[in-house]
């Protein structure tokens, strides 16, 4: 992959999955922007990482359920690198383990604000700014599949041996 005087902006980009899409993007010549909502402690340290190694990038704190705060992320990304040509959208989680019986309306709302308005707000205001060819990628968890973390998936009726 060359990716040499492209930008990249990675949402959730300061730890795990978002933080290894970053340093792979970096490598191979992006410049990056990394968000992170709450510890800059991980993007920070990706920021010297690449830098380090003679990359671009830069930390910007950010909430990408709030549309303020999208819009500062990618025009700062803009006022900084001058395109936007791919985004990793990483922002998302599992909040808790919530039955159906015991989930509020308020739960619900929230858990869906952050795993998909907050990708829609991210591609919507990216999408103003993308040069031809660019490229919009969603991450998920494996928790959406088999509920996050701890308990295997039920078996289906060809694993039980039927």
């Amino acid at each position: 992959m060359n990716m040499q005087g492209k930008t990249a902006i990675v949402t959730g980009g300061g730890r795990d999955i978002g933080r290894a899409c970053a340093m792979r993007l970096a490598a191979a010549g992006a410049n990056v922007v990394i968000n992170y909502m709450n510890s800059s402690l991980g993007a920070d340290s990706a920021v010297e990482e690449i830098t380090a190694a003679g990359g671009k990038a830069i930390a910007l704190q950010g909430d990408m359920t709030k549309e303020a705060d999208v819009k500062a992320l990618v025009d700062t990304t803009v006022e900084t690198f001058g395109q936007v040509d791919s985004v990793v959208h990483v922002t998302g989680g599992l909040l808790a383990r919530v039955t159906l019986a015991d989930m509020t309306l308020a739960f619900w709302n929230r858990v869906m604000e952050l795993n998909f308005t907050s990708y829609m707000l991210v591609a919507r205001e990216c999408a103003k700014h993308m040069t031809e060819g660019g490229s919009i990628v969603a991450l998920a968890s494996q928790a959406g599949r088999d509920g996050g973390g701890g308990r295997e998936p039920a078996p289906t009726q060809r694993q039980k041996g039927q």
